[in-house]
């Protein structure tokens, strides 16, 4: 210890009035100076403080001390006191001392002490200490209390000569915490200082004039601000005060993405793909049936002739090459053949039309059975009575069918009217000729329900017409075919986030991801862009309209810089798809809430039908043209009651879509459903089903097989599946719907009745087997769990074959009967009351469009 004020050291026994609580040997002595050092007298030892060396032979130095008077008595207390020492340690009160606490203060005085071969001039001492760690050196009594067996596991070596450079920047870098992939960073930067040295004259001072250069020279993007007023239902009156969006750029955006090295490098451009996996946004219809997305590359026939998605051509079949190009069909996408059994060159997928009077079973009984109650109403009837196809020859859409076909292969454009429009003139870029020669009012479609695979026949009207129909009608075909631009389609994701835990205080996101990216890209956060940030009060239609004509004016194409001025391009910057959850892309599609009488946005569907997987969604789909006539009846009602009436009774909202800066898009197919709330929620309602069939001797035996089951690598222990099960996330229950099926085979191993005898008995009722054994219900119980894991699986996969896409209807639709079987064993509970309906359970019957 030292003197307060000092840098001299002090016995912690001089502060104690030499108090008998300390053995002789660590009685301090008085200070005295030698040579100019300060020494402090221990026993026979004696140390000097800076130099720590050992002075115990000295005794010269020992004869020349002065006691003063006080020291000497204390002195001689000790002395007598010596002989109390030699027995039992105790302290002042005569409390016995223990040996813990005798080497606690000796650790405290004395440090952890090391052995050294001097000898001591005490007689009852051994073997002198050594602390290096401090350069200090002592010897004391080696009696068993104050014996240390500790070793030292770290210290101070001192034997390099101190970097003062070194060890500042060492504190630096350990009091920040600076990473290692910040010192590596840094490192990088002192680079710049053997280029020129000078460099360190320039590093200012202050650190605001250092942010304020960096924003002076730095190409920082432009914000805007869009001002609104908030909804009512969010604020009170007296805070409708207008409110600001803001937002970025979207020209800059586009710079910023042709200016990225890893950006370019990774951004697929041109031609969609037509593989055996599907993993890319190419890979998918969107980009496919788009003219935009091709960056100035157009399919061409042997004649010279462009061609694009929504063309009607003759074609030669592979199969039957000797029977030349007699076939017809309608393009539905153009890209470049990488398919196992493909050629490797640019092909199209095309959609066969075939002539009425050729269609085949069962196809053609629906078609002369109910081929004019499907016209009636429409405007295909309109066109029929009005003998505008007298010389023309109808044909039939197989929109089940598809083959993909080289354009080598296609001979030739034919003009094919569709009757969903309402004259020539409103199709007239789509026609090729005039008039033409054949026309489509019906298509031909299958549909998988829970009965199996049906054949369906439903009027033209009832279409999803092509993204490259709504280009050439919006643009025009003249304009959409220049040459020499780039496509840098987007996807738009939008999503409400709270800043506050304890207040509802939401804002509202808009971000953007290069649709061109590969996955492993755009799953990153460094490829979201943050676009624009709503405050609270804000909706979808605020939003919509501030990004407006930035959205227009790079639909049509801009040219753009490079951030460092090397070149410049024609760029079409455009939206692909967008992404949310379900009330969110319902918003966007103009559709009602989910909770409405019809809030499912792909179809027409009735709330209390949701439940029916059997209803052939496609004969009621939302498609373009009857929503555009529900939207239109809307705003030419003029009475407010009249509008609402129009919105409930069909579902949809009286604004329509919202994003209607994006022309091209069709809201009803851009807007995909949310797969992963949906199916975890249908595995979380599942699991609770299990908990609540179980006794609680099952329940029990449930959670003890769970905690010692083992897990897939790098996954963490879900939570309790029995106690914490309302406040796991949906990542912990699709976790636990793969596991289940193990869980459940352990736990029905033995034919021992562990279900609710209420459960059991409805469980067998809903199977329609009362006399079935136990076993038996046990191994549907387990089926049903693999098959809600397999679809979780299907959906939730990153790639997907040709042959699994194909069976992903059919497996979503086993998955969803089993689990309404196992529901509906239960419904006496009011958590799980009717969830064999709820809209996540229908979804299923939309995965396949």
């Amino acid at each position: 210890m030292r003197r307060r004020g000092t840098l001299d050291l002090q016995h912690s026994s001089k502060r104690l009035n030499n108090s008998s609580l300390f053995p002789p040997a660590m009685t301090p002595a008085p200070r005295q100076t030698i040579d100019g050092e300060n020494i402090i007298e221990s026993g026979d030892t004696m140390f000097i403080r800076r130099q720590g060396i050992n002075l115990s032979e000295r005794v010269d130095i020992k004869s020349d001390i002065t006691i003063s008077p006080s020291e000497q008595e204390a002195a001689e207390i000790l002395e007598e006191t010596e002989q109390i020492w030699s027995g039992p340690c105790t302290n002042l009160f005569g409390v016995p001392i223990h040996t813990a606490e005798v080497e606690d203060y000796d650790e405290l005085f004395m440090g952890p002490p090391l052995e050294t071969d001097e000898p001591s001039g005490n007689a009852n001492a051994s073997t002198p200490k050594e602390f290096k760690s401090l350069n200090v050196i002592s010897t004391y009594p080696q009696k068993p209390e104050f014996i240390d067996s500790s070793k030292i596991v770290e210290e101070a070596k001192g034997t390099a000569e101190v970097d003062e450079f070194l060890l500042a920047l060492g504190l630096f870098a350990t009091s920040l915490d600076i990473s290692t992939t910040q010192y590596s960073a840094m490192v990088e930067l002192f680079e710049f200082l053997n280029r020129d040295p000078s460099l360190i004259t320039k590093i200012p001072r202050s650190l605001s004039t250092l942010k304020k250069y960096m924003r002076s020279v730095l190409p920082i993007q432009t914000i805007k601000a869009h001002t609104f007023v908030p909804e009512s239902e969010c604020l009170p009156p007296q805070s409708k005060t207008p409110a600001s969006a803001y937002y970025f750029d979207l020209k800059e955006y586009a710079a910023l993405w042709q200016s990225d090295f890893k950006i370019m490098s990774n951004l697929h451009t041109g031609f969609g793909e037509f593989v055996d996996v599907y993993s890319e946004l190419w890979h998918g219809d969107a980009w496919l049936e788009s003219v935009r997305t091709s960056s100035g590359e157009f399919a061409k026939l042997s004649s010279g002739q462009v061609i694009v998605p929504s063309d009607c051509v003759y074609y030669t079949h592979p199969k039957y090459p000797h029977l030349g190009p007699i076939f017809l069909g309608r393009i539905s996408g153009i890209g470049t053949d990488k398919r196992s059994s493909g050629t490797g060159n640019l092909s199209a997928a095309i959609t066969p039309l075939v002539p009425a009077i050729d269609i085949k079973t069962p196809w053609k009984d629906l078609y002369y059975q109910n081929r004019s109650n499907l016209l009636a109403g429409t405007v295909c009837e309109h066109h029929e009575k009005g003998n505008l196809f007298r010389d023309s020859t109808e044909v039939i859409l197989m929109e089940h069918q598809c083959e993909i076909i080289p354009i080598s292969l296609i001979s030739k454009v034919e003009s094919v009217f569709f009757l969903d429009y309402k004259d020539f003139a409103e199709c007239r870029p789509l026609l090729p000729s005039h008039p033409p020669r054949f026309y489509v009012a019906c298509i031909a479609y299958t549909t998988v329900v829970a009965l199996g695979t049906i054949p369906g026949l439903r009027s033209v009207d009832k279409r999803a017409r092509l993204i490259a129909e709504h280009e050439i009608l919006f643009y025009g075909r003249e304009e959409l075919l220049m040459s020499n631009f780039i496509s840098l389609p987007y996807t738009i994701f939008i999503d409400g986030f709270g800043l506050y835990e304890n207040a509802y205080h939401s804002l509202s996101g808009m971000y953007i991801t290069p649709a061109g990216l590969p996955y492993t890209l755009r799953e990153k956060i460094s490829k979201m862009y943050v676009w624009m940030l709503g405050p609270f009060g804000s909706d979808e239609m605020d939003m919509s309209k501030a990004i407006g004509p930035d959205c227009r004016l790079m639909d049509h194409g801009v040219v753009i810089k490079r951030l460092d001025q090397s070149c410049e391009m024609n760029t079409r910057m455009f939206c692909l798809a967008y992404n949310g959850d379900m009330p969110q892309q319902n918003k966007l599609a103009g559709v009602k809430s989910h909770k409405a009488e019809k809030g499912c946005r792909s179809c027409f569907i009735l709330d209390k039908n949701l439940g029916n997987l059997s209803i052939d969604v496609k004969a009621i789909g939302r498609y373009h043209l009857p929503m555009q006539r529900l939207l239109n009846s809307i705003y030419s009602t003029t009475t407010k009651s009249g509008k609402d009436k129009i919105s409930k009774e069909w579902g949809i909202t009286l604004g329509g879509p919202i994003f209607t800066c994006h022309p091209c898009i069709d809201f009803q197919r851009s807007c995909p459903v949310d797969p992963m709330h949906a199916e975890y929620r249908i595995s979380k309602y599942f699991h609770s089903c299990i908990i609540e069939i179980l006794t609680a001797k099952g329940v029990t035996a449930y959670r003890l097989i769970w905690e010692g089951m083992e897990l897939p690598y790098k996954w963490g222990r879900p939570q309790n599946p029995v106690s914490h099960k309302g406040s796991m996330d949906f990542t912990e229950h699709g976790r636990i719907a793969c596991l289940n099926p193990f869980v459940l085979m352990r736990l029905f191993a033995n034919s021992i009745s562990i279900l609710r005898p209420t459960a059991e008995r409805d469980l067998k009722k809903q199977l329609d087997m009362d006399t079935c054994s136990l076993r038996h219900l046990y191994d549907h119980i387990i089926n049903a769990s693999y098959k809600i894991a397999y679809s979780n699986y299907l959906i939730m996969k990153r790639e997907l074959t040709v042959l699994e896409r194909e069976q992903i209807p059919r497996t979503i639709i086993d998955a969803r009967l089993s689990f309404q079987w196992i529901v509906k064993g239960v419904q006496t509970t009011a958590e799980l009351k009717d969830k064999w309906k709820v809209p996540n359970c229908h979804t299923a019957l939309h995965y396949a469009e």
